[in-house]
């Protein structure tokens, strides 16, 4: 795993069959643990991308709320609401 700071993390996985696979994380500590939140493949999110997703899930966690959580909510909301006519 390789940080950029700020809590960006690049992770490298190896496969039998895909070879080796790249995905970004931010990683942070919430109640007293380690959460590891991704933020896409590596082959889709360029870096400069990456620090931005990672920049807006540190000033939400500054804020106190958990980025995994606001991001699961955020889509049971999406999922729940009425699709317009």
């Amino acid at each position: 795993m390789w940080s950029d700071d700020g809590g960006l993390y690049l992770q490298c996985t190896s496969g039998a069959k895909e070879g080796v696979r790249r995905s970004w994380l931010y990683r942070f500590a919430a109640k007293g643990r380690e959460r590891q939140m991704g933020l896409r493949s590596a082959q889709t999110v360029d870096l400069a991308e990456a620090r931005e997703r990672a920049a807006e899930c540190r000033k939400l966690h500054q804020a106190g709320i958990d980025p995994i959580e606001h991001r699961k909510a955020a889509k049971e909301q999406a999922r729940c609401k009425p699709r317009s006519q």
